[in-house]
């Protein structure tokens, strides 16, 4: 835990399920708000002068519900998002998808759960801020990078986009384009370069040892990761290419949504889903060790 705690605001209008959660929290370090419905934790989110790092929110809720919350979040500040109810139909776990949410706590909840699932959701979205640029430099509007296969390099590379778009997008979109681009880097990263899979990747979340095996097989790994950027009119196209095997991307692609409701329960396993939803075009290639991604985008 950091030295300044980190704020979760829980949304829920049924104390019995709010009042828990809010305790679980507050005990183990972090500063909690909480809302009795959507309209009440937008007051809350439109009044508050310190950062909320994280929204917990139920569903089915009066006034505006979790749903509606999910979508004003995506459109504005864009934080992390946790579903605090198991969503029973696909239709509906494709919406919160759209929205960028990928994090889902069934009620009742055990505190490890409740505990690793904020820890994972605050920890995928949080950005370090590192400022060397080893960009290659090529004709046009159009820049490269290549990095190790280590964590705090692919943060780097998020930051980089961060620079490459900051001038023509708002705030608010680059922290859906970075995010949903991320997806991809921590797959080129995770399973591409450090070959980690997905069936260990839950497990290791689930134990809470995920960052330790990272930097375990980070140690061995030789492997590089290519990022380029090109933006172009109102389009940008990134491309991600890494020195793995590839993977069985179609699998993702092409999965059922019935198979996509009955992930919610794991920790991961969403990410590719997820960011289909928000670019225009996803292609890949090699196999799956190289995909590109095409946005379009209103300039600012």
């Amino acid at each position: 835990m950091e030295n300044t705690p980190l704020t979760v605001l829980v949304v829920d209008d049924d104390e019995v399920a709010r009042l828990p959660m809010a305790a679980i929290l507050g005990n183990n370090g972090y500063h909690v708000l909480q809302a009795h419905d959507g309209a009440a934790a937008i007051e809350i989110l439109n009044g508050q002068n310190t950062e909320i790092d994280a929204i917990l929110s139920d569903i089915v809720m009066p006034n505006i519900d979790g749903l509606k919350l999910a979508e004003l979040n995506f459109q504005n500040q864009f934080r992390p998002f946790v579903v605090c109810t198991m969503i029973s139909d696909a239709a509906t776990a494709l919406k919160f998808l759209k929205f960028g949410v990928q994090d889902y706590l069934p009620k009742p909840m055990e505190e490890a759960s409740l505990l690793n699932t904020v820890r994972n959701a605050i920890n995928r979205r949080k950005l370090l801020r590192l400022f060397t640029d080893d960009e290659t430099p090529l004709p046009g509007n159009i820049g490269a990078i290549t990095i190790s296969a280590r964590l705090a390099e692919v943060h780097r590379v998020h930051d980089w986009l961060r620079r490459k778009i900051g001038k023509i997008m708002s705030l608010a979109e680059q922290r859906r384009f970075i995010s949903f681009a991320a997806e991809f880097l921590m797959n080129a990263y995770e399973h591409g370069s450090l070959r980690l899979s997905e069936r260990e990747k839950t497990k290791l979340l689930e134990s809470g040892l995920y960052h330790e095996e990272l930097r375990r097989r980070e140690l061995e790994c030789k492997a590089n990761i290519v990022v380029a950027v090109s933006i172009v009119a109102n389009e940008i196209a990134i491309h991600v290419i890494d020195d793995g095997y590839g993977f069985d991307y179609r699998h993702y692609l092409e999965m059922p949504a019935a198979d996509v409701l009955n992930r919610l329960v794991l920790p991961n396993g969403r990410g590719i889903q997820m960011a289909m939803q928000y670019f225009d075009q996803i292609t890949f290639s090699k196999g799956g060790a190289g995909v590109l991604l095409t946005k379009k985008i209103h300039q600012v």
